[in-house]
């Protein structure tokens, strides 16, 4: 069973995105996520007043299995977008994947989650695992 917990820092994001979105160094988009800009935007995301971003980490017996940085936009239709999304390579292929993306979806709903999006690029195996979860092309229901 997992659950969530609100903190957290760049720092896991940062080594998320250099581990599992954007290891080829070559890849022009590299610098612009894995620099102070980025870091920066999200923060200010984070700060800010209204439809802020999330800060979250999954843990399942009492083990820290995963982060995700969920955005809702309650002053618009209540759209919760899932900015990144991550569990640790050690524990993939166990279905905690699935549990915890549950987990994020259910503390949506409960924070006034109409449905959610977010962005898989081209990787089929995202695709695939999102759509275990209950995401269709353009948004998936919560309730």
């Amino acid at each position: 069973h997992c659950y969530l917990v609100c903190c957290f820092g760049f720092n896991l994001c940062r080594h998320y995105l250099k581990r599992d979105i954007l290891p080829d160094p070559k890849d022009e988009a590299r610098e612009y996520f894995l620099g102070e800009e980025y870091q920066a935007h999200i923060q200010m995301v984070h700060d800010r007043q209204q439809d802020c971003c999330h800060y979250l980490f999954f843990f399942s017996d009492r083990k820290e299995i995963g982060f995700a940085m969920p955005v809702i936009f309650n002053t618009e239709d209540g759209k919760c977008f899932v900015m990144e999304f991550c569990v640790y390579p050690e524990f993939r292929g166990k279905g905690i994947g699935r549990q915890s993306a549950k987990a994020l979806l259910e503390w949506a709903e409960r924070k006034g989650a109409a449905y959610a999006e977010l962005n898989y690029s081209s990787n089929e195996g995202r695709r695939r695992f999102w759509q275990s979860v209950g995401f269709v092309p353009n948004g998936a229901t919560l309730c």
